[in-house]
């Protein structure tokens, strides 16, 4: 913190706010552009990122990537100590998504946990009755495309 202070880590981020105002990954486009060259990189264990075990990402992995960043990856998915659920997906919005039971586990033993339980079968309750508009919405349209006669 006190390198972050003396470095005026804050104040370079908010200047390069102002240039670039809507970055992708707002907090690590910003952070990665101001502290380039000044990180000390971490093993992958304690930057485990679910979202590669799915949507077929793991394959684009395996494909565009030298093969010691997929094998390490390999092995982070059997120890790491921190998940990153970064992506969409979030594991109190589904709960069948790839190491959800940790996130749960943990939520399991706070006092938000009814409250995490709500959410997630809301979550899951508004995916469901979007799945069945959309499959309405595509039956009417094929519908329409037919003209019945008397």
């Amino acid at each position: 913190i006190e390198a972050c202070k003396a470095y005026n880590l804050m104040e370079k981020c908010c200047r390069l706010l102002e240039k670039i105002p809507e970055p992708m990954f707002h907090d690590q486009d910003i952070l990665n552009s101001v502290s380039n060259g000044m990180v000390k990189f971490l093993p992958s264990k304690w930057h485990f990122m679910v979202w590669v075990k799915t949507y077929n990402n793991l394959r684009k992995l395996k494909k565009n990537s030298p093969k010691f960043v997929y094998d390490d990856f390999i092995e982070t998915s059997k120890n790491f100590s921190l998940i990153h659920f970064g992506g969409g997906r979030k594991p109190w919005h589904q709960a069948s998504q790839p190491c959800a039971q940790y996130w749960w586990n943990v939520a399991r033993k706070t006092p938000f946990y009814k409250k995490f339980l709500y959410e997630e079968q809301q979550h899951q309750l508004n995916a469901s009755q979007y799945k069945t508009l959309k499959l309405k919405m595509y039956f009417y349209s094929l519908l329409t495309m037919f003209s019945f006669v008397a």
